[in-house]
């Protein structure tokens, strides 16, 4: 079993979303100024007029991307959203065990959630971050009370969920044999 205190704060979802949007602006960046250049390369030495129409389309493109990915870096937008509300000043105990994870907040009553709903879990220097669905996600500090790491945590949550497609394992009573016939043997 794993025991953190912690505090979300709006701080460490907007660090998540900002890492997020890193992710995505380099590579549409990179992307984009390759094409302005190939295109405008293109479009000046044309060789030939198919050669000079595809550089201006390739450059009008990369333009359109670098407009996309420098309004991504100046007007961020919220990838993920906190599955919590996030206070400054709320410490929340979050304990993990091989079922669920259950949070609990003075004065409130506790959450608890089955480790089946987590679809993924993402490793950051610092925090996991357990995704439910595409854009929420719960995240645990490296505030444990006993001696384990987020690694050990990963590892653990990622050995203990199931999908939702291996939920059910047929035995031989409900008609699936060991080795892969039905138990009428056919």
């Amino acid at each position: 079993m794993y025991e953190f205190e912690y505090k979300i704060t709006d701080g460490d979802m907007k660090a998540v979303n900002k890492s997020i949007m890193w992710r995505y602006f380099v590579p549409y960046l990179t992307v984009s100024l390759v094409g302005i250049g190939v295109g405008i390369l293109a479009a000046v030495m044309r060789p030939r007029i198919e050669l000079m129409i595809c550089g201006i389309i390739l450059a009008v493109f990369g333009g359109i991307l670098l407009v996309c990915s420098v309004l991504m870096a100046v007007a961020p937008k919220n990838f993920v959203a906190s599955i919590l509300e996030t206070y400054d000043d709320v410490v929340r105990k979050v304990t993990v065990d091989e079922r669920c994870v259950k949070i609990a907040t003075e004065g409130q009553s506790d959450i608890t959630i089955p480790l089946g709903d987590i679809t993924a879990v993402k490793t950051r220097k610092d925090c996991l971050l357990l995704y439910f669905g595409k854009q929420r996600v719960l995240i645990v500090k490296n505030a444990f009370k006993t001696g384990q790491s987020l690694g050990e945590l990963r590892d653990f949550i990622l050995g203990n969920r199931m999908s939702p497609k291996a939920a059910f394992v047929p035995s031989e009573k409900d008609g699936e044999a060991k080795d892969g016939g039905t138990a009428d043997g056919e």
